[in-house]
C-alpha cells in the first residue's frame, strides 16, 4: 500500500503539473514612452503661454466593435465617440504623451501653464492665464475577426506517461521482486500512469485563430480658453497594423473584443506595447514639427481677437 499511495501522489502532482502549465503566459512586457526634443530654445523666447490638458484616449464601445475598422468612421468622427476606460497600457501612452507635451513646450520657449487633467479642473484665471489651451485626443478602433475553437491536444508528457506506464506494466517479474504480490503495487501504479496519459492525450482547450486589426490617429487641438472654441488642430495618423492571438484559454471567451484580449492574453498585450513604443517617437516628433512658435504667434493673435469679441 506504501508503494501505491507514493505512486497516486505522484501522479496527481504531475498530472495537475501538466493541466496548468499548458494554459501558462509569459509576463507582460513593460513599456517605455519617453520623448526628448532634440532642440531646445531660449525660456520665453516663443511669446506663447500655453495651458496643457491631458491628452484623452478614445475608443469605441463595445458594440461598436462588430463594425469593420473602415466603416467605424474613426477620422470623421472628430472624435466625439462613446469611450471605454483605456487598458492600463494606453493610460500609460495618454499619461507620458501629456508630460511629453511639457517638455516639447518648454524646449521650444513657450511658457506653461498647468498641466490639467480636463478642462473641468482649469478655473477662470487659469483659462484667462493662459492664450491657448493644448491638448490630443489618441483616436482608437479596432475590427476584431478572433474566434476560440475547441483543440484536443496531443501532449508529447501524455505519450511520455503512457510509455512508462507499458514498461511499468512489462518491467516487474517474479525474479527481479520474488513475488507477484511483491510487484502488484508497480503494476498497479504502472497501469494508474498508463490511465494518465491517456486522460492527457485527451485535454482541451480553446485555440485563438484570427487577428485584430487596428487604425488610430493623434489629433492635436488647441483652444482659445476662456470661449472654449477650437482654433487650430492637426491629425497624425498612424500606419494600420494587425496582432494576433496566441494565448490558449481554458474555456472559450463569450465577448471577443480586442479590450478582452488585452486583458486574457499576455502575448496580444505586449505585442500592442511594442508596437506603440516603434510608434511613439514618431507622433512626438511630429508634434514637435508641428507647434512651430512663428506659426503658434499667428493663431495667439486670432485667440485673443476672438476674446475680445465674445468676452468683452
Amino acid at each position: 500500500m506504501r508503494y501505491l499511495f507514493q505512486f497516486c501522489i505522484v501522479v496527481c502532482l504531475i498530472t495537475t503539473g501538466c493541466a496548468t502549465g499548458r494554459f501558462a503566459q509569459p509576463p507582460r512586457d513593460t513599456s517605455t514612452f519617453d520623448y526628448v526634443p532634440t532642440t531646445e530654445a531660449a525660456p520665453g523666447s516663443a511669446d506663447v503661454t500655453f495651458a496643457i490638458v491631458g491628452a484623452e484616449f478614445i475608443a469605441p464601445t463595445t458594440y461598436q466593435q462588430g463594425l469593420p475598422t473602415q466603416q467605424q468612421g474613426l477620422i470623421q468622427q472628430q472624435g466625439i465617440l462613446p469611450s471605454a476606460p483605456p487598458p492600463p497600457l494606453f493610460q500609460q501612452l495618454v499619461n507620458n504623451m501629456t508630460k511629453d507635451f511639457e517638455e516639447v513646450l518648454t524646449a521650444k520657449g513657450y511658457a506653461i501653464e498647468g498641466s490639467y487633467r480636463t478642462f473641468d479642473e482649469m478655473n477662470y484665471p487659469n483659462k484667462e492665464g493662459s492664450d491657448l489651451i493644448l491638448t490630443a485626443k489618441f483616436k482608437f478602433a479596432g475590427d476584431t475577426n478572433v474566434r476560440y475553437h475547441e483543440e484536443q491536444w496531443k501532449f508529447f508528457l501524455g505519450g511520455c506517461f503512457s510509455s512508462l506506464g507499458v514498461l511499468a506494466l512489462l518491467y516487474p517479474t517474479t525474479e527481479y521482486f520474488g513475488s507477484y504480490e511483491s510487484a502488484a503495487p508497480y503494476i498497479f501504479g504502472g497501469g494508474v500512469l498508463t490511465l494518465a496519459g491517456i486522460i492527457l492525450w485527451r485535454h482541451k482547450g480553446f485555440v485563438p485563430t484570427g487577428r485584430v486589426q487596428f487604425v488610430c490617429e493623434v489629433a492635436l487641438e488647441v483652444y482659445e480658453g476662456l470661449t472654449g472654441e477650437i482654433m487650430w488642430s492637426k491629425r497624425i495618423p498612424i500606419p494600420p497594423f494587425e496582432v494576433i492571438p496566441k494565448a490558449i484559454q481554458k474555456k472559450s471567451p463569450e465577448l471577443i473584443t480586442w479590450q478582452q484580449l488585452m486583458k486574457i492574453d499576455n502575448n496580444f498585450y505586449s505585442d500592442m506595447g511594442r508596437l506603440f513604443e516603434l510608434q511613439y517617437r514618431n507622433i512626438l516628433n511630429q508634434i514637435d514639427v508641428y507647434l512651430d512658435p512663428r506659426e503658434m504667434a499667428i493663431v495667439k493673435n486670432q485667440a485673443m481677437e476672438l476674446r475680445k469679441r465674445k468676452v468683452y
